[in-house]
């Protein structure tokens, strides 16, 4: 029998992301949970098509412009100080941050008005993985938004070792989460034997269109691996145009569909029926914290084939649930699509359910859900 976590006492919580959508898509599960408990739910973010929906449930919704990079000195000073006039007057129990703005500007203002902070390093971007000015900088706003954290989740152990080492936070301060978990009921088993096969293999890559995903790997392994198997498919889907220093940009997709190399699907609210037609999830990726799409993908019962980094090689049993390959290598990556291709459907199929059994194990919702909410009513209590 599943052990309920303990009921908390908070009469306000406030959540603060860089987009509501990321609090809809990936925590959900822990605000309606919070919510059936009768505690307040502020969220304090830019809105966005699911701001109702939240609206609906019972949160209170509080817009706050915010865009996911910025340079402007002036810009990111207003910003701040829109961050404190909103958590100043909402003055909540506990704040719980999440992406790098809402983290740290919101742990400047939560250590000035005392309030105490529940902050989770989602992933470290752009800024850790293409070194320069922007990484110091990025370290120094860290170390100053968390030094007063009450807790850090951190979503793998490299990140976490990092932060340590690098003096952003003490030890006395981490805790590990599986990501922000599954929701099993949500994303359930779907066999391979059940997809619409019409003799075309499908390969799915679900993510922002950036070249921080490996989708540069896509394209060229996809040329080679079409030289062999022309009927394969490999398929984009996400947003373009992100305020990403490694976007890429429309008219660079829509050439790469031109030629014949890949099928650009656009974006959805919903990524569940792509992932069921799909054989086989691919994500290059150069760095996770831990990746969703993943997660999604090993609950469904799809193999993946991810990089062998930081917040995809906790996920990817080699062999077993999928392959790993190495980063910014097209040539592996290809080898590793090829050797999925020769494996027999019902290979396939034990692949996927061996996945399923991993997401069961070890990143259900309810895990992520108990330790948030067990450090809350630590933060509850004093």
């Amino acid at each position: 029998m599943d052990t309920l976590p303990k009921r908390v006492t908070v009469v306000k919580i406030v959540f603060c992301s860089n987009t509501t959508w990321y609090l809809w898509n990936y925590r959900l599960g822990l605000i309606k949970t919070l919510l059936n408990d009768g505690n307040d739910i502020y969220l304090l973010a830019p809105v966005d098509q699911t701001t109702k929906k939240f609206s609906d449930l019972g949160c209170r919704c509080v817009p706050i412009p915010m865009k996911r990079k910025g340079s402007n000195i002036l810009q990111e000073l207003l910003l701040l100080i829109r961050f404190y006039k909103s958590i100043k007057e909402i003055h909540p129990d506990v704040l719980i941050t999440f992406t790098i703005k809402p983290v740290v500007y919101g742990g400047f203002v939560a250590r000035f008005l005392g309030i105490p902070v529940v902050a989770t390093i989602t992933g470290l971007g752009t800024a850790f993985i293409r070194r320069g000015w922007i990484t110091v900088v990025a370290k120094n706003l860290y170390k100053q938004g968390l030094v007063s954290a009450k807790t850090v989740f951190f979503q793998n152990h490299d990140d976490e070792r990092m932060f340590i080492g690098a003096g952003l936070v003490s030890k006395h301060q981490v805790a590990q989460i599986p990501g922000s978990g599954i929701d099993l009921k949500r994303f359930s088993f779907s066999p391979l034997f059940e997809t619409n096969r019409d003799g075309t293999e499908i390969f799915l890559l679900a993510g922002r269109m950036l070249w921080d995903k490996g989708i540069q790997e896509y394209v060229e392994s996809a040329r080679i691996v079409k030289v062999s198997y022309p009927n394969v498919e490999f398929q984009l889907l996400g947003e373009i145009g992100s305020d990403n220093v490694s976007a890429i940009s429309k008219e660079k997709i829509l050439s790469w569909q031109e030629e014949g190399i890949v099928a650009y699907l656009g974006v959805t609210s919903d990524v569940r029926p792509y992932i069921k037609k799909a054989d086989c999830v691919v994500l290059p990726s150069y760095r996770e914290g831990l990746s969703r799409t993943l997660l999604e993908a090993g609950a469904i019962g799809r193999p993946v084939i991810a990089t062998r980094v930081v917040g995809c090689k906790e996920i990817v049993e080699d062999g077993r649930t999928g392959f790993l390959v190495n980063p910014k290598d097209p040539a592996d990556l290809a080898a590793k699509l090829c050797q999925f291709l020769s494996l027999s459907l019902n290979e396939r199929h034990q692949m996927g359910k061996v996945a399923r059994q991993k997401i069961e194990e070890d990143f259900d919702e309810k895990h992520v859900i108990e330790k948030y909410i067990s450090m809350i009513s630590s933060c509850s209590s004093g």
